[in-house]
C-alpha cells in the first residue's frame, strides 16, 4: 500500500540520516519542557562521559558540566530558541567527571507542539581538536617558531597599538655581534642554539607586562 511505502521511504531517510550522523560524531538530545525530561543518545553520553544505559537523564545533569567561565554564554543560548524558534549554534566548554576539559558545540532549536510546552532538541559534536589546531595555527603566525618570542609582523601590529594610545612607551632593540661567524664557525645548530638561549635571556630580564620579539636573523 501507499503507507507501507512512505513508512518504508521514511525509515530509508531515518537509516541515512543516522548513519551520518555517526560519522560525524554528532550526538542527539532534546528536552521535554511539559514533563521536564532530558534524553540523551549514546553518542552525546559518550562526549559528556556519561555511563548509563538509557537515554532518560536528570534535566539539570547538562548544567553540572558546563565551564563556570562558559556556563551563562551557554545556558542563555539554549534558552535562545525559546523566543527565536530558529536554530541557534553555540561553542562551549565542558568539565567531564575525571576533570578532563572539552570543547563542543551543540545546535539547538525549539520544536512546538499544539498538545504540550513543546521541546527543545539540539545536537552536541566534541570539537577539542579543531580548537587545538586553531589555537596552534594562531600561535604560529604571532610568534617566531625557533624562539618563541613575538614575531614581527606582531611586534609591528602591538607597537602601533601602543603608539595609538598616546602614552609613554620604550623600544630596546638588540643586536648579536659576530653572529654570523659563529654561523659560519660553528654550523647553524650552534647558531640556532645560541639564538635560543638571547631569547630565554631576554625574557627572563623582563617584567610580565613587556613583550619581547625576535624581529628576523639576530635581531630582538
Amino acid at each position: 500500500t501507499k503507507q507501507k511505502q512512505a513508512e518504508a521511504e521514511l525509515e530509508q531517510v531515518n537509516v541515512r540520516f543516522r548513519l551520518a550522523l555517526a560519522a560525524s560524531g554528532t550526538g542527539i538530545w532534546h528536552h521535554d519542557l511539559a514533563a521536564r525530561k532530558s534524553y540523551w543518545d549514546k553518542r552525546t553520553r559518550d562526549i559528556y562521559g556519561l555511563v548509563a544505559d538509557t537515554d532518560e537523564v536528570s534535566p539539570d545533569l547538562w548544567h553540572s558540566y558546563l565551564h563556570p567561565d562558559d556556563r551563562a554564554d551557554a545556558e542563555r543560548a539554549h534558552m535562545a530558541p525559546l523566543q527565536t524558534q530558529k536554530v541557534v549554534a553555540v561553542q562551549y566548554r565542558i568539565i567531564k567527571r575525571d576533570g578532563e576539559i572539552r570543547h563542543v558545540e551543540s545546535l539547538i532549536r525549539f520544536i512546538a507542539d499544539a498538545q504540550s510546552s513543546g521541546q527543545i532538541l539540539g545536537t552536541v559534536r566534541d570539537i577539542t581538536e579543531a580548537k587545538q589546531r586553531e589555537q596552534e595555527l594562531a600561535h604560529a603566525a604571532r610568534h617566531d617558531a625557533l624562539t618563541g618570542l613575538l614575531n614581527r609582523a606582531a611586534f609591528d601590529r602591538l607597537l602601533a597599538e601602543h603608539i595609538a594610545t598616546a602614552r609613554r612607551l620604550a623600544v630596546f632593540y638588540v643586536d648579536l655581534d659576530y653572529f654570523k661567524a659563529l654561523n659560519d664557525f660553528a654550523g647553524h645548530a650552534a647558531g640556532d642554539l645560541a639564538l635560543k638561549r638571547v631569547a630565554e635571556r631576554i625574557l627572563g630580564c623582563l617584567p610580565p607586562p613587556v613583550h619581547a620579539a625576535r624581529l628576523g636573523g639576530d635581531e630582538f
